[in-house]
């Protein structure tokens, strides 16, 4: 199957598709429509991938749509996909830091991510988002340095946003900077 990818690798079509279920819950059509429009998204993604497996954008967006189906498992898979094609995937690292985190798997499994996602996340066009991510997850997972840093570089690229740490103490049993 040959599809027309944006300037960034990523299939149009697909894009299309996400942003159509966008719109729809957005406007609060009913579940039905965006039911319908979710499957598509699936069949589309998981075709793409059976001709391109090597895509990361494609893994790490059907990863994100497990993690919307709640679906832990799958999402790991292809976060975990993803980052065997591209180690340093934004996304996918800030994203699969955060899957541990709701897991409650040990914290030292998702430091290493949260770095990576830190480390590399400056100018990619997700940015403050991936900022968000590694602050609140590393701060709950007990890493406050690294929650420092992430905040310490939102307050400088974002200024006038909220970069403080949350409130909630750390889970228990998680490990310390």
């Amino acid at each position: 199957m040959d599809q027309k990818l944006d300037e960034w690798g990523f299939p149009t079509k697909i894009n299309e598709l996400i942003g159509r279920r966008m719109d729809a819950a957005l406007r609060e059509e009913d579940a039905q429509l965006e039911s319908r429009i979710t499957q598509q998204i699936y069949d589309e993604l998981e075709r793409f991938l059976a001709d391109h497996p090597t895509n990361e954008r494609v893994w790490t967006t059907l990863g994100d749509m497990y993690c919307l189906a709640g679906a832990k498992t799958e999402e790991l898979y292809c976060y975990h996909r993803a980052l065997a094609i591209n180690p340093m995937n934004v996304e996918a690292n800030a994203a699969l830091a955060g899957v541990i985190y709701e897991l409650s798997r040990p914290s030292r499994e998702a430091k290493p991510y949260l770095e990576i996602a830190l480390s590399n996340c400056e100018g990619h066009t997700d940015e403050e988002t991936i900022l968000g991510i590694v602050v609140n997850v590393a701060a709950f997972l007990g890493f406050t340095d690294l929650a420092r840093s992430a905040t310490a570089l939102g307050e400088q690229r974002f200024p006038g946003e909220d970069w403080s740490l949350p409130d909630q103490e750390p889970k228990r049993g998680r490990a310390k900077d």
